[in-house]
């Protein structure tokens, strides 16, 4: 039964497929047969909105992650507090609420580098958006010292961040001003949590591979009706080479046949 209901699964997820890529290439008949002079306007519009909506999300991006982080780390402090670090449980249930509070300052640590994370790529996607509007004078130097603001922002509250998890865990080495941050971070962890990292980074790799296949498809298309030139494509793959190179890499590193032992 358990058999049936998974090619029952595979069936129809095959038959999604089959239907989502002929609405695709529906799509791209009639785009094609257009010529692209209903989407050359709507492109032409985007292309001068973008520039000047840009450091609006920019900095709109950098005050609400901000905000967001600054919360998320005063309520990890809290619970660290309530954690009594400094003092050794007397019994199961007081040692149970001391992990509890642990596992929750570490949790809301955790969101705060995420939230941080991401205030860092928007902001360098939001400032490359706007420089490609070619703006100049004292406006161009406000935008890039409003960018400069909000990444040192971002990289005070990381260094905030570490150092609170550090609290938690003495044991864990590394500055984020240091180049080699990534790396004594990862030599300090232990092998339980070096497995959830390799994990993280396979799933990563996964979503990226997927991410990447989806907006070559979506730019070929694209290029079919419109004039995009060769940058986007040139760009996407480079980044796919560079990852599928860099894992082969480490896989066939990884993977060396053993040295006999003399």
């Amino acid at each position: 039964m358990k058999q049936k209901n998974k090619t029952n699964h595979r069936l129809l997820r095959f038959v999604g497929i089959l239907l989502i890529s002929m609405l695709v290439g529906l799509i791209v008949g009639v785009a094609v047969g257009m010529g692209g002079e209903a989407l050359v306007p709507l492109l032409d519009t985007l292309a001068g909105w973008l520039p000047g909506a840009s450091i609006v999300l920019m900095v709109l991006t950098g005050v609400v992650c901000t905000v967001a982080a600054l919360a998320l780390l005063t309520a990890g402090k809290r619970q660290a507090a309530a954690a009594r670090l400094d003092e050794e449980p007397t019994d199961e249930d007081a040692q149970a609420a001391q992990e509890d509070r642990i596992w929750q300052a570490d949790h809301r640590y955790g969101l705060g580098m995420t939230v941080v994370s991401a205030e860092v790529v928007l902001s360098l996607t939001f400032f490359g958006l706007w420089a490609q509007g070619g703006a100049g004078g004292l406006v161009s130097l406000l935008v890039v010292a409003l960018f400069f603001a909000i990444n040192f922002s971002a990289l005070a509250l990381q260094g905030a961040l570490v150092r609170a998890t550090r609290v938690l865990y003495p044991e864990k080495q590394g500055s984020v001003l240091d180049p080699k941050f990534q790396k004594e971070w990862f030599d300090s962890c232990d092998e339980a949590e070096r497995q959830m990292i390799w994990q993280c980074g396979y799933t990563a790799m996964r979503a990226v591979s997927r991410a990447l296949l989806v907006l070559f498809v979506v730019l070929i298309i694209l290029g079919l009706v419109v004039p995009i030139g060769p940058v986007p494509m040139l760009v996407l793959g480079v980044l796919w080479l560079v990852q599928t190179l860099s894992y082969q890499r480490a896989a066939l590193k990884l993977g060396r046949k053993p040295k006999h032992a003399e």
